[in-house]
């Protein structure tokens, strides 16, 4: 690796380059409970298993500077460029083997670098926790989940959640989140009380995606989820699952032992309109408060207006700043900013803009800090790029800390 430069603004979030490939993004808090997020992309390699023998490489090299190990991991998720070739070499790998210790995603949405290969993304917690591993839940083969039980709070992150029936999204909706929410039931939580984040894949999006809101409208009027009580943030776009025939897909986070009051809905209404308004079912963002720091979710956010439709049509540069303002609105609503983001997601249906996007990107966001460019079309053919993540900022609320 190279010399080690470091973008601060303390105590905020710390943004950290090791190298080309390697970034990282640290918050450190006087509780001892520190956060991590490690972003490695893969190197041009004549073969996929010698480019995640490299990518093992540089993680064991920050895991060592930074004192952090297998067992401070609490998620890891691999974006693969070409899933169907390469989901088999991943599962063999020693990468595979090593850094699968949290829960753990793996997902089909080519990397929008040079020889495109893998991202890797890794989050994890430094402090005094339990933690309990449990794998193949309800019989599937790559339904994952790990708890964390602290003084305060659980926190249950869950993987690769796949749908397998018929060949329906919305059935395939139905099957996921029946999985999950037995999966919550069985922790002493529920989806209305715990649930404050998910990412839904939908391959070929723009054939199923409309299926997979329909189902997921439905049971979260079950579930008493509505626009007078919340929903839960959520980011909705293409990628492909481990099985072929799966349509939908989701990752999700749960957090127990929290007040309704320390969740939060995060709106920017005079940049952007609340989803129900055209008919889906997500939060803009979600901010949970903890004593000593809060963790502001954002959803998948694009080029959309006050009214709901689609700003700049055509041009990706402009849809990517209104993306951006939009962002910042929202995390400016609870008292953060993008120099706050611990990582950063950017989605491009067409990744041969990259370079036009990178450029709107960098102009705002650290280039030390995690940021995945990938391919992953959006809900609405019209939008060009959508963008995602989280920020954790500082804070002193009358909670307990985290964790």
């Amino acid at each position: 690796m190279n010399d080690v430069t470091v973008a601060t603004r303390p105590p905020r979030v710390e943004h950290i380059r090791y190298s080309e490939r390697t970034t990282m993004s640290r918050f450190r808090s006087a509780n001892g409970h520190d956060e991590y997020f490690i972003l490695i992309r893969s190197k041009r390699e004549p073969r996929f298993d010698i480019a995640l023998d490299n990518v093992l490489r540089d993680y064991r090299l920050v895991l060592e500077r930074n004192g952090l190990s297998r067992d401070t991991q609490v998620l890891s998720r691999y974006v693969l460029s070409d899933i169907q070739n390469q989901k088999d070499v991943l599962e063999r790998s020693a990468l595979f083997g090593f850094a699968s210790a949290g829960a753990y995603a793996i997902i089909g949405q080519p990397p929008a670098f040079r020889g495109g290969g893998l991202y890797f993304l890794a989050y994890h917690i430094v402090g005094p926790m339990g933690r309990k591993r449990e794998m193949d839940i309800g019989g599937k083969r790559h339904r994952n989940a790990l708890t964390l039980t602290g003084d305060s709070y659980t926190m249950l992150y869950t993987g690769a959640f796949s749908g397998t029936a018929v060949l329906d999204s919305a059935k395939q909706t139905d099957e996921v989140f029946g999985a999950y929410n037995a999966l919550l039931r069985a922790k002493g939580m529920t989806l209305f009380d715990d649930c404050w984040r998910t990412w839904i894949y939908c391959r070929d999006i723009d054939n199923h995606y409309a299926g997979m809101v329909e189902a997921r409208k439905r049971m979260f009027i079950e579930e008493g989820l509505t626009e007078k009580t919340r929903y839960i943030a959520s980011t909705g776009i293409e990628g492909k699952s481990l099985e072929v025939g799966s349509l939908v897909t989701m990752d999700a986070l749960a957090v127990g032992g929290m007040k309704a009051e320390q969740a939060e809905r995060m709106e920017a209404l005079d940049h952007l309109c609340p989803t129900h308004i055209y008919g889906v079912t997500f939060e803009r963002g979600q901010t949970l408060k903890f004593g000593d720091r809060a963790h502001h979710h954002i959803s998948g956010t694009a080029s959309i207006d006050t009214k709901g439709d689609v700003l700049h049509l055509g041009d990706v540069m402009r849809q990517t700043d209104r993306a951006l303002d939009n962002v910042e609105a929202l995390l400016a609503s609870k008292g953060a900013s993008l120099a706050d983001m611990a990582y950063f997601i950017v989605y491009m249906r067409n990744p041969s803009e990259i370079m036009k996007v990178r450029e709107s990107i960098y102009r705002r966001i650290s280039r030390d800090a995690p940021i995945l460019f990938v391919e992953g079309s959006v809900c609405r053919p019209s939008w060009l790029v959508e963008v995602e993540g989280m920020a954790i900022a500082p804070a002193k609320e009358p909670y307990p800390d985290f964790f």
